[in-house]
Formats: C-alpha cells, structure tokens, sequence
C-alpha cells in the first residue's frame, strides 16, 4: 500500500476540519481528517496540503509535521504522514465532493465541520515528531 498524508488543519478557535464520509465497501458513515495517497516523488507535506485542498476546498496556511503512524501494524502496511494546519482560507468549492457552507457549518453527504476534537493534540505539540526525516516520503520512495 502507498503512503499517504493527511492533514489536521485549524481555525482561529483550533478547531479542525473534518469530513463525513460514507465509505461503500463497510457501508458505514464517519468523520475523517483529509487523507490521501503521496504521489511519487511528492513530499509528504506537499501531498497534505494538495489533499486538504482537493477534499475541502479550502487552502491551508501553514503545514508542520504532527506525527508519523501505522495505523493497521498488525494487519498491512500503511504508513501515514500527519501534519498540523494553521492559517486555513476558503479558495472554492472542493474537488472531491461538495464545499463547506462556513467554519460551523454542516453539510449532508459531503459533510465538512470545524470540530474542537482535536484540542488534546494540540494542547500536547511538543509531544509530536519534532524532524522532518522521517516525513520526507520522497527520499523513502528513492531507496525502495
């Protein structure tokens, strides 16, 4: 499986972004944060961003490395590059689904909202990976 980057990205209020999705295989509904895969040669913040864009239609400020996971360790290979947003601007409608109404808003199907769920994590920023070394997916992709 090929890496992937995702973005938790925060407003003013360090509320963070989500999206309600409806996944089809499980047929289940849920919140996820704007992920995606890297494309080869793509750095991992690069790919965060153009994810959070393409899935959203807003357009992030800043991007900093928050953590490096495996979220299925036991079950395959998936490695996840995640990275903390500040400084989000509205740009257009999203290119994957339908675009958020406004930083509180909710929206059906599409579904896009600023949450407060992610106050822990920023709360303990010092706890997150501190090196971009490990998130330069470019240079992973280069010694396979």
């Amino acid at each position: 499986m090929e890496p992937g980057a995702a973005a938790v990205v925060l407003n003013e209020r360090a509320e963070v972004l989500l999206l309600w999705r409806h996944r089809f295989i499980t047929n289940t509904w849920a919140y996820e944060i704007p992920t995606g895969q890297i494309n080869l040669g793509e750095e991992s913040a690069a790919a965060a961003a153009r994810e959070f864009e393409e899935e959203t239609g807003w357009r992030c400020g800043t991007l900093q490395p928050l953590v490096y996971l495996q979220p299925s360790n036991g079950l395959m290979t998936s490695e996840h590059y995640v990275f903390l947003g500040e400084g989000a601007s509205l740009i257009g409608p999203a290119a994957e689904g339908s675009s958020p109404r406004a930083l509180s808003g909710y929206r059906y199907g599409g579904f896009h909202r600023w949450s407060p769920s992610v106050e822990y994590w920023v709360a303990h920023r010092s706890r997150r990976c501190s090196t971009h070394s490990h998130l330069d997916h470019s240079s992973a992709a280069e010694s396979r």
